[in-house]
C-alpha cells in the first residue's frame, strides 16, 4: 500500500496510510485525508492504483497540485514523490509491507518434527 508523509502545512511532521485505493484528499467531510491549509478544496486530489500497476495522482478542483514542483492535473507518482496540494506539502511513500504471523505454521510443522520419530520408535517396537 501507500503512506503519505506530510511534511508541510498544518498537519506537519504526521503520517497518513490509507486503508483502501483510490484516496481521496482535500477538506471535505468525505475526503480521505483532510487537508485545513490554505488552498486545499474540498475533494481536492484522488491517489488512484492504475490497471498496469502504478499510481496516479488527479486533481479533482481547480486548486494546485503539484508533483516534484510542476503544476499537473494528472500525473505517475512514484515512491519519494514530493507533492504539493495547496500549501500542504507531503511525500509520497510505499508503505512497509505487513508480515502475517506465522506462528500457528510453525506450531504445526513443530508438531509434525515431533511426532514423526516418536511414531518411529513406536513402530519399532510394535513390529520387533
Amino acid at each position: 500500500m501507500i503512506q503519505l508523509q506530510i511534511v508541510g502545512g498544518q498537519s506537519a511532521g504526521s503520517c497518513f496510510v490509507p486503508r483502501r485505493l483510490p484516496v481521496q484528499i482535500g477538506r471535505g467531510a468525505r475526503d480521505d485525508l483532510k487537508l485545513g491549509d490554505d488552498g486545499v478544496w474540498e475533494s481536492h486530489a484522488s491517489i488512484e492504483l492504475t490497471a498496469d500497476g502504478f499510481f496516479r495522482l488527479i486533481a479533482l478542483s481547480e486548486g494546485l497540485v503539484c508533483v516534484e514542483g510542476l503544476s499537473v492535473t494528472e500525473a505517475r507518482v512514484k515512491n519519494g514523490d514530493i507533492i504539493d496540494i495547496g500549501a500542504a506539502k507531503m511525500v509520497f511513500h510505499l508503505a512497509r509491507a505487513q508480515q502475517r504471523g506465522l506462528a500457528i505454521r510453525e506450531g504445526f510443522l513443530w508438531l509434525i518434527l515431533l511426532t514423526l520419530p516418536i511414531g518411529e520408535l513406536l513402530l519399532m517396537f510394535w513390529l520387533g
